[in-house]
């Protein structure tokens, strides 16, 4: 064998234990998998009846503190466009939920002013920040404490509905009052 022989059967060796070393190793390990035995069905009859076990004590109720007002009972008030007073219709949702309040003294109340989105945000928040506060005023004059109120404008950032139509902006120039 000469020595260009020998050193292309040596390369030869090395290429063929390189592609084995590489072939044989996967990149994922292998798990078996191994099944859970089935367990064989019971013939045996348990060795008391159950009107005869032991029945456990009845679970004691603890008393459970009165649970926070839900937001659900206050309705929104509504706002004709780019106006921030109170309507006859408004003032009168306004009655009842200033009634609601009276009824449930915890709840502290955050009232957000909305509006459509018509206008600059610049604008729209402004505007949703003075109907948060009329509708504040008004319910401060109706007997609510200053103290359970707050506002906050999100102006036309949180609509009720998105289609461009009258409808819609109405439903989106409101203070929505939600229970804390």
């Amino acid at each position: 064998m000469n020595r260009h022989t020998g050193s292309l059967m040596l390369r030869l060796i090395f290429v063929i234990g390189f592609m084995l070393l590489i072939s044989g190793c996967p990149k994922t390990p292998r798990t078996a998998t191994q099944a859970a035995p089935i367990p064989e069905p019971r013939t045996e009859l348990p060795p008391h009846s159950p009107a005869e076990q032991p029945l456990p004590p009845p679970p004691v109720k603890e008393p459970q503190p009165p649970s926070p007002p839900q937001a659900q009972s206050l309705a929104d008030v509504y706002f004709d466009f780019d106006r921030a007073d109170v309507t006859p219709a408004a003032r009168t949702t306004l009655e009842q939920d200033a009634k609601w309040l009276v009824d449930h003294p915890r709840g502290a109340v955050q009232i957000e002013g909305h509006c459509d989105e018509r206008g600059t945000n610049e604008y729209n928040l402004a505007l949703g920040e003075r109907r948060a506060h009329v509708v504040k005023r008004m319910l401060i004059a109706m007997g609510i404490s200053a103290d359970r109120l707050s506002t906050i404008s999100y102006g036309e950032e949180r609509p009720v509905c998105r289609e461009h139509q009258e409808s819609c902006y109405r439903q989106n120039r409101r203070a929505h009052l939600v229970v804390r």
